[in-house]
């Protein structure tokens, strides 16, 4: 879970983040970043088109541990948000796309 401060929570900074920010496809998802001043957010977005609530709830909180892991070993100011196109995927591979898309 991650820590409140670390959450991207309100729409208009998500839509603010998608909008004005760098958009990176991979064969995951996109992955917005917008660069801040602030504490780095991030959120995870998983449509229908991924399957039932099981997988979709199971698929965010795998992007939210990446994210975690992410946020706690580089620097601060970033605003991530992750929209998912993939179910089948780990923790490492989330993480692994959120490094190569702030990189």
């Amino acid at each position: 879970m991650l820590p409140r401060s670390q959450r991207l929570h309100l729409s208009k900074d998500i839509q603010f983040a998608m909008r004005k920010g760098k958009r990176v496809p991979s064969k995951l998802g996109v992955i917005f970043v917008l660069n801040t001043d602030s504490t780095s957010r991030g959120c995870a977005i998983t449509p229908k088109k991924i399957g039932n609530s099981v997988i979709r709830h199971t698929t965010a909180r795998k992007i939210r541990s990446a994210l975690k892991n992410f946020f706690s070993t580089h620097a601060e100011g970033f605003d991530v948000v992750v929209l998912a196109h993939s179910k089948d995927t780990s923790t490492d591979e989330w993480e692994e796309a959120v490094r190569k898309a702030v990189g």
